[in-house]
């Protein structure tokens, strides 16, 4: 929980626990392990949060960070953790259908 800023490539291993911060890291992030999230205490639905930014990361790491498994999603939500080239965010909304009429 928090945010932090590291200078340089980072790599976190999860070996349990949960992870619900937001780290911005300045070189490359790698991640070993299965991620486990879980959101911030107080947080209330919708959520979304900012997990990582990055200047890099490879495609294990970023397949690793799509599928995080995270912890406490109500019934009814659904959390997706959305990956891109630099940046890893996690949200938690109802999912639904929108219909627009023009």
């Amino acid at each position: 929980t928090g945010s932090a800023t590291v200078n340089g490539n980072l790599t976190v291993t999860f070996e349990g626990g949960a992870y619900s911060g937001n780290l911005s890291v300045s070189g490359k992030l790698t991640v070993v392990g299965t991620v486990n999230l879980k959101t911030p205490p107080g947080a209330t639905v919708p959520f979304s949060q900012t997990l990582f930014t990055y200047a890099s990361a490879d495609a294990s790491t970023r397949a690793a960070l799509s599928t995080a498994i995270t912890q406490g999603v109500p019934n009814g939500y659904r959390a997706n953790v959305s990956v891109t080239d630099t940046s890893a965010r996690l949200s938690i909304v109802r999912p639904g259908m929108m219909i627009l009429m023009m």
